[in-house]
Parts: C-alpha cells; structure tokens; sequence
C-alpha cells in the first residue's frame, strides 16, 4: 500500500467541505443587493415588432397624436407572477392596452434564460416606447425596479436613488418629463420600502418633496405601501392643490396602497381593477386640462342672463 494511503479519505472529505464553502460563499455574493445609482437620459426606448434585442434611444421617440384626455395607469405587476403562480406578461399587456402611460412596479430585468427586460417585453406587445428603471441588481436575481410605457413623446427622464437606511432593498423614483398639450407632463413612477417603516416614511416625504416642487401639471403615480391612514400619505394629500383622483370621483372606496395623485389636471374617470395577472390591483385614471371646459358647461356659458 502507498505511504499516506490512509489519508485520503480525509483529504477527500475536507474537499467536500471546501466545495460547501465555496459554493456557500458564491450563493452568499450573488445574493447581496447592489444599488443602480443615479442615471438620466432623454427619449424612451422604440418598441420592436421582431424581438430583437433592444437598445436605449439617444433622442425623443416619434410624436404622437396628442390626445384631449390622458389615460393613466399605475401597475405593481409583481414580475408578472400572478396570484395562481403563474407568470404571463400576455395578459398583463391586454390590461394595459389603450392607455397613454403606464408606470410600472416589480419589473424585472435580464435573467440567465432572458436576454431583455419585461418593461420592453410588454412594450413589443403594445407596440409603445418604454424604459426600464433598475433600483437594484443581484447576480443571481439580476435587476429589479420601476418601468414606464408611454406613447407621449419623452423630453427627459431622470432615475434618482432613495434612501436606505433599515430596509434591505434599494428603491428609486423614476421622473419622465412628457409633452402634451404643446408644454411638460411631469410624472413621477416609484415603489417605496415595505419592511422598513423609517426607510418608507422617508422616502415618502422625499418623493412629496419632489411631487410638490416640479410644476404643474404634475403626476405621481406607484406602489407607495402606504395607506390613507398614515399621517405623512395624509400631509401630502392635504397639501394645495394635490388630487386624490380615486377620493374625489369615488368617495369612501377601499383602502389601497397603489396611488395616483395629480397636480393641476382634472379627474374624469377611474378605478382600481382587481386581477388574478398579480396580487396589486391595477389604478387608473382619465385626466384632462383643468381648463377644459365640458360642453355642457359650455353651452350653460353661452346663455344669455
């Protein structure tokens, strides 16, 4: 028998317990969250009828028709995981057809089996430009955030961090500044923390800050976790001029956390849509100039005294 044969047992257990540390270290790295950062650009990303892979455009996106009313929707698609497990983006686009922009939460970005985003995927179905909004990434989760579809040409948007302090993942706000009606849209997409009550609370006053400061007309439109209970959500609705749309043209519906508030812009229509696509209802709403008149108003004008 070879000197030191009875060793090698040994040395092939220590092997195996090396493989475990290693392979315990890699799964250790690939699941530690990185931020994004800050980033900024002009022009959404064109849509692809042929799936090829897709880059960010350097200028606006076409012009399109520009319409009396906007159609406004806010969706937590929950990486398109819906509450019967399933994960299917078709009929998350169906939900979204015939809106004019769609923010977005809980998008995911490229995995090992995908080559593109899922903001871009629904964006190929409905054939509109959008960008995707990363908060975070991890190697084995890939990136994670905010998306927005639109088919309002896009002047500039703006993908700025928030803080965190407690809470274990990254989030961020994504401004998209659109043209309608011959001048800016302002419209702001975010997801604020659900673990941490300090880091939401923070972020929330960050983001009402920001809502508060750009000009009218104004959007802000996301999955904040909040309810109208709490007191900073309830500050900012009582703030001049801000809208709760859903408040104003359903008084005493259900309680949520997904939200649409408006600056300087008119509420028509709108609703929450409770879908079996994710465990977030969709929230939309119909807006229009706050001086548009209604013919109705119109002709009641017209009379003579």
């Amino acid at each position: 028998m070879p000197r030191g044969g009875g060793r090698s047992p040994r040395r092939r257990g220590w092997r195996f317990v090396w493989l475990l540390l290693g392979l315990a270290a890699v799964g250790w790295a690939g699941s530690i969250r990185v931020s994004t950062g800050p980033a900024a650009g002009i022009g959404l990303c064109a849509a692809s009828r042929h799936g090829q892979r897709l880059h960010r455009a350097a200028t606006p996106g076409p012009v399109a028709a520009c319409p009396a009313r906007l159609r406004l929707a806010s969706f937590n698609i929950h990486t398109a995981r819906g509450t019967d497990g399933r994960e299917d983006l078709s009929r998350i686009a169906r939900l979204l057809r015939g809106f004019d922009l769609v923010g977005l939460n809980e998008v995911r970005g490229p995995y090992w089996w995908e080559r593109r985003d899922q903001a871009s995927l629904l964006a190929e179905q409905l054939r509109v430009p959008w960008l995707f909004a990363p908060a975070e990434r991890r190697w084995f989760y890939g990136e994670f955030g905010n998306g927005v579809l639109s088919r309002l040409p896009c002047k500039a948007w703006q993908r700025i961090p928030l803080a965190r302090t407690h809470g274990k993942s990254f989030r961020n706000v994504l401004l998209v500044q659109v043209e309608w009606q011959g001048g800016p849209l302002n419209v702001l997409i975010t997801h604020l923390d659900r673990r941490s009550d300090h880091d939401r609370r923070e972020q929330l006053c960050t983001v009402g800050a920001l809502f508060l400061a750009l000009a009218e007309p104004a959007v802000l439109m996301g999955d904040l976790n909040t309810p109208r209970s709490d007191p900073a959500l309830a500050d900012l609705l009582r703030s001049p001029a801000v809208v709760d749309p859903l408040a104003e043209l359903h008084p005493g519906g259900p309680d949520h956390i997904d939200w649409i508030l408006i600056r300087g812009l008119r509420p028509i229509a709108g609703g929450l849509v409770r879908t079996v696509a994710s465990d977030h209802p969709l929230v939309w709403v119909e807006v229009e100039p706050p001086q548009a008149v209604k013919p109705v108003e119109a002709a009641a004008a017209a009379q003579p005294w």
